[in-house]
């Protein structure tokens, strides 16, 4: 992060994350996840760093790399998605729960495919 160079750059900042349809969560992957052995690549959320249980935190990690358990993820993307993926990382085997949402408004025209790169 840095200083603004305009004394209204920082409220402006401000309110464009507010505005924004993305948010930020990070999740740590269980043993038992669906999501060991899977890449990077395949999340349907961007995936701004990734923090092995046994190493330093690794910012912007190669699209090949693969989950381990224990890897804690921080990802960037669409509320919805970010609950599919927190159910995947725990392990939930119920993720039509949250595939579906909270509410009704959440289910519509949110569903997010997975990317293919």
């Amino acid at each position: 992060m840095t200083l603004p160079a305009e004394p209204q750059a920082d409220r402006e900042f401000a309110s464009l994350l507010r505005a924004a349809d993305e948010t930020m969560t990070a999740v740590t992957i269980g043993p038992e996840s669906p999501l060991v052995g899977t890449s990077v690549r395949d999340l349907e959320a961007v995936v701004a760093a990734v923090r092995p249980a046994s190493a330093s935190i690794e910012a912007i990690p190669e699209r090949d790399r693969l989950f381990e358990p224990g890897d804690t993820v921080f990802l960037l993307g669409r509320p919805d998605a970010l609950r599919r993926v927190e159910a995947e990382a725990a392990g939930d085997a119920e993720t039509d729960d949250v595939e579906s949402g909270d509410s009704e408004a959440d289910d519509a025209g949110t569903d997010v495919p997975r990317r293919e790169d």
